[in-house]
């Protein structure tokens, strides 16, 4: 029997990632063997292979795609996915098209299984265009003075803290905040409940509105610090951000990980910023050099942090 997807999922990146369908045409072939043969004959087409997956990625034209072929030992088999990001308005756009020529009920789960992966699609791409960071910073190494003497971190430690702070992030921004508040500390998870934790996100998101961006500025390292609750491994990444209605966003996040080892979790966050309205009215009412001095005093614990002023 042979399916083919009547609409395409379309999903939208922004602040409430919002899921919407539209109808889309086919994916362009009759057979599953058709669209491998054109693919191959394709010199913009890149060919990989994974857990006996035919992964296709198209670059170079305005049809730019990734095309997916499931093995023959998959039960939906023969099937192909074409998923096509496009931009729109700086939101991104996902259009899943597929041609399965399996049983209907082998091709709808397949169809489920990719609308899950297409989830996870968006919010890496999300993640990778809102947060900046120099492979600069990355590489140098930053150390307290008070700090384990000959310790610095190892490469592994050094990208798991980054990776920490892009997934704690993207997590609150995508509004998946039971998952952002499992990412802290249980130090920090005695301080606020969960219900306070969501509470205090979505009132400054809806303050704020949708994110630009958040840039790293620095990152400091400590192992061991005598004035440190406890044992291990601390690192405090400074930010900067900006959103739809607050241009001025500062401060740091400090993440923990034990001498055990494993994944470092925010013990915790520091966030100052200043709203348009609020800086438009400060401005109006006193100077330009006013809002300057407001804002330096809001912002005067984000030591690597230059003002736009």
């Amino acid at each position: 029997m042979k399916t083919i997807a009547a609409s395409a999922i379309v999903l939208l990146i922004c602040i409430c990632a919002s899921v919407s369908a539209q109808e889309s045409s086919s994916i362009g072939y009759r057979t599953v063997a058709e669209a491998y043969t054109a693919l191959r004959k394709d010199p913009n087409a890149k060919f990989s292979t994974q857990a006996g997956w035919v992964i296709v990625d198209v670059r170079g034209d305005p049809h730019s795609s990734l095309w997916s072929f499931t093995p023959n030992t998959h039960p939906a088999y023969p099937a192909v996915i074409r998923r096509t990001p496009t931009e729109v308005g700086g939101a991104i756009y996902l259009t899943m098209q597929v041609l399965c020529e399996a049983t209907k009920r082998a091709c709808d789960q397949l169809v489920e299984d990719f609308k899950k992966l297409n989830e996870q699609m968006l919010r890496d791409i999300q993640s990778r265009l809102t947060f900046q960071i120099s492979p600069g910073i990355v590489d140098e190494i930053n150390l307290t003075a008070d700090s384990s003497p000959g310790w610095t971190p190892t490469v592994d430690q050094r990208q798991r803290a980054i990776k920490a702070v892009q997934v704690f992030l993207n997590a609150v921004e995508s509004g998946r905040y039971a998952e952002a508040y499992g990412l802290q500390a249980e130090l920090k998870k005695r301080d606020q409940t969960l219900e306070q934790f969501i509470q205090d996100a979505q009132k400054f998101q809806a303050l704020a509105g949708r994110l630009k961006f958040w840039r790293v500025l620095k990152v400091t390292w400590t192992k061991d610090s005598p004035r440190a609750p406890s044992a291990g491994i601390y690192v405090a990444v400074d930010l900067a951000g900006q959103f739809a209605n607050v241009d001025r966003d500062c401060g740091y996040l400090v993440l923990f990980q034990p001498p055990s080892g494993g994944d470092f979790a925010v013990m915790r966050r520091e966030n100052n910023y200043l709203d348009n309205v609020t800086a438009h009215k400060i401005e109006e009412t006193q100077s330009r050099a006013g809002l300057a001095r407001v804002w330096s005093q809001a912002s005067r614990y984000c030591l690597n942090y230059v003002s736009p002023e």
